[in-house]
């Protein structure tokens, strides 16, 4: 199915970035912001700045409703890194998980940055 997703966030509400060719899930979901991780040893052997700390876009308890419609399929939800969003907005459309759960529960991704990657809770709504 060919679409676009939307968005009502926690936060001002903002479009993400989807290709028109993707898959869409049938049902809203929640995206929230579980863990910030730090790999100090790799910012300081890769990192311009060796200190860089965590992702600076996104804070542990950040939540967007995803869901069907947007106003602007090319842009990530607004706080969110696009290199983030990215690596998750496809999981998001094929509803992937690495949990056999996932229809029960919600699910993680992540996104693809090694040395200060944000974990994200996925979960569905229930159907109506």
């Amino acid at each position: 199915m060919a679409g676009t997703l939307a968005l009502a966030a926690a936060k001002p509400v903002a479009a993400l970035a989807q290709p028109a060719s993707a898959a869409v899930p049938a049902r809203r979901c929640r995206l929230t912001v579980v863990r910030r991780t730090v790999v100090p040893e790799l910012q300081a052997r890769y990192l311009d700045d060796p200190e860089a700390g965590p992702c600076p876009l996104m804070t542990v308890g950040d939540v967007w409703s995803i869901g069907p419609h947007t106003a602007d399929p090319t842009c990530p939800p607004r706080g969110m890194c696009p290199t983030a969003w990215a690596a998750i907005a496809p999981r998001l459309a094929a509803g992937v998980s690495c949990s056999p759960e996932a229809d029960s529960g919600g699910f993680l991704v992540s996104c693809g940055d090694p040395t200060r990657a944000v974990i994200f809770r996925v979960d569905y709504d229930a159907e109506d």
